[in-house]
Parts: structure tokens; sequence; C-alpha cells
């Protein structure tokens, strides 16, 4: 490994370089804008209606 660019307590002022060569960040997804599929939208909304008829059925049944 090349002594000059590695990371290491120095005790001067000269800034150290990581071994490491990280991509643009223009390369990376946007983190806030989420990846949904129709599916996944789909699922989600027959788990929000079966979660309600269950609570529905659950009162109805203990009414």
């Amino acid at each position: 490994m090349d002594p000059h660019n590695s990371i290491s307590a120095r005790r001067d002022d000269t800034p150290s370089t990581l071994p490491i060569d990280l991509p643009a960040i223009d390369s990376f997804s946007d983190p806030l804008r989420p990846i949904l599929t129709r599916g996944d939208m789909i699922a989600f909304v027959i788990g929000i209606l079966g979660t309600l008829c269950g609570g529905a059925l659950v009162w109805w049944i203990f009414a």
C-alpha cells in the first residue's frame, strides 16, 4: 500500500487522503424519492383493507 495514500495520525497539518475512491455525488439516487412499483402499492392497499376488515370482524364478533 502506498504510504502517501493512506489514513495516518499525523502531527502536522498536512491533509491525509482516504485509500478508497468514492463515486460522484450525482451517481447516487435521490434518497427522498421512494421507488414503489404498482405491485407495492396494490399490496399496501390490500394490507390496509385487510386490517380494517379484520378489525371490523373482531368488533362484530365480540360486540
